[in-house]
């Protein structure tokens, strides 16, 4: 039976998203090319860009894809064997700087659909990022209610306040590892953890 339109539209969408994330995997996003994954999905050019409007708009995908990853990924062979609270939300913090400061395209990327550069916001970037703003402000609550956690948790602040503090950072530190003034991810942790420091520890 012939598929109806709609659903052959969906099958090549996801087959030209297929092609794009492998082709990312393999040879690196900078380096995909529009020629590149219409042979691998075995499409014509021209309708990789009808679905997707120019490779912004496909490439973004592979972003949103290590965005949401983030949520389930499992750490915990990162995760501070004293309890440390500062070194466990770095931990959290970096996986973050780890997926859109890795290159420039996965930073402009982001800048891009979360509205920063150009207001074009996509509901999708937007969802996804109020998740991983929520899994953090989880962990500070928690921290703030445990006084018995170390070290101790500023309290002038309400979490949801240092929350807006740690993104910041994040976002910072990103920038910076694009711009080269942080050379490597390693700085980047080290970075992260003077200024998470200063703003979370009493």
């Amino acid at each position: 039976m012939t598929k109806k339109p709609q659903q052959r539209t969906l099958v090549t969408r996801e087959r030209i998203l297929d092609a794009a994330r492998a082709l990312c995997a393999s040879v690196g996003i900078e380096q995909v090319t529009g020629d590149a994954i219409a042979e691998k999905a075995g499409v014509a050019k021209g309708t990789v860009f009808a679905h997707f409007g120019d490779m912004d708009g496909l490439l973004s995908h592979v972003l949103l894809d290590d965005l949401r990853a983030i949520l389930t990924a499992d750490y915990s062979d990162k995760w501070p064997t004293d309890g440390n609270r500062l070194v466990a939300v770095n931990v959290m913090m970096m996986q973050f700087v780890e997926v859109v400061g890795q290159n420039r395209t996965m930073m402009r990327l982001f800048l891009k659909n979360t509205g920063t550069t150009d207001g074009s916001y996509a509901p999708e970037f937007i969802e996804t990022l109020s998740q991983l703003d929520e899994t953090l402000l989880q962990f500070l609550n928690a921290w703030k209610a445990d006084t018995s956690l170390k070290p101790t948790l500023r309290d002038d602040r309400e979490p949801a306040e240092l929350m807006d503090g740690l993104v910041a950072f994040m976002t910072h530190v990103s920038v910076q590892c694009q711009c080269g003034q942080i050379p490597n991810m390693e700085e980047a942790r080290k970075t992260l953890f003077r200024h998470s420091e200063a703003w979370l520890i009493a």
